[in-house]
């Protein structure tokens, strides 16, 4: 993959009951996955008076088996927070992930 590599965190929604019966819902940290990240589009909009900016871009990363990559899943960079919208193996050759992501500010 040509360009700059940077990592990014890979954390995945889980949901639990506390003491008192209660979900609790919460990321967990899956590992770090390093990639290159390009922005692909990006939209702005207002909404209830507020300026709301939707970005989408593309990750890709070398594949991995050792954890299945999932629309459930998040990636972190820093403070922003990257959805997963899909998740690409092109040609089904195991060689490498092209991630569509969703970053909403």
């Amino acid at each position: 993959m040509v360009g700059p590599k940077i990592t990014l965190q890979l954390e995945r929604f889980a949901e639990t009951v506390d003491a008192g019966g209660g979900l609790v819902q919460s990321w967990s940290f899956q590992k770090y996955i390093k990639g290159v990240f390009t922005s692909s589009s990006g939209r702005e909009s207002y909404s209830n008076n507020k300026r709301v900016v939707d970005s989408t871009h593309l990750f890709f990363c070398d594949y991995f088996s050792d954890i299945t990559l999932t629309e459930k899943d998040r990636f972190k960079y820093g403070a922003r927070i990257l959805e997963i919208l899909y998740v690409d193996n092109p040609q089904e050759t195991n060689s490498f992930f092209r991630i569509y992501l969703k970053e909403e500010v």
